[in-house]
């Protein structure tokens, strides 16, 4: 997947010619773990149709980039690219441009993944008031005994509301539950 911001004119034409099947830069990030530059990068490029794609890019106005990979826990691999016109970047930057990729990329990751979730997002609430209101004290740091006395219910009551409700989330544990019914917007105010 493609995700890109800046010239329309060279983005149509790295995808009309397919220059994505010889881009040296997408086996380097499944590799690399640090950021590199494409100066760097070009060193150890032989394949003349790699090489062109970094001539064609300098025509755009993109004649040096910062990639960094992004590896997550789950083994998803991502990479922020920072191109310009200047002749590279100062190696004292490269931990702060570091540290905002990846922060991006997760931040980006994660409405990614909210886009997925949309269309069941958008449809009803299957947690009762009380399963929603029992998974929003869980939220809030309180034990089954605790929302039961809140609630002036048993604490098995309030166990099951929450296992109901974690049994409807497809959730594995409590603490996803309360998690995708935060996500999706069900978690209710804790009204005793």
């Amino acid at each position: 997947m493609l995700i890109a911001h800046g010239d329309d004119a060279w983005r149509a034409q790295y995808v009309g010619e397919g220059l994505q099947r010889f881009d040296p830069l997408i086996p380097a990030i499944f590799t690399a773990t640090r950021p590199f530059t494409w100066s760097e990068l070009k060193q150890s490029v032989a394949d003349p149709r790699g090489r062109r794609m970094f001539e064609l890019a300098a025509q755009y106005g993109n004649r040096e980039a910062l990639v960094v990979p992004v590896h997550s826990a789950l083994g998803d691999v991502s990479a922020m690219l920072l191109a310009t016109d200047a002749a590279g970047f100062p190696d004292m930057d490269r931990p702060l441009l570091h540290l905002m990729a990846q922060v991006y990329a997760s931040v980006g990751r994660g409405l990614a993944e909210l886009e997925e979730d949309r269309p069941m997002a958008a449809s009803i609430n299957p947690l009762t008031p009380r399963e929603a209101q029992c998974l929003a004290w869980a939220a809030r740091g309180k034990g089954d005994w605790a929302i039961a006395k809140i609630l002036n219910i048993s604490d098995r009551t309030v166990e099951s509301h929450i296992e109901n409700a974690r049994a409807k989330l497809h959730a594995s544990t409590r603490t996803q539950a309360i998690f995708e019914a935060w996500k999706r917007g069900w978690m209710v105010e804790p009204i005793g």
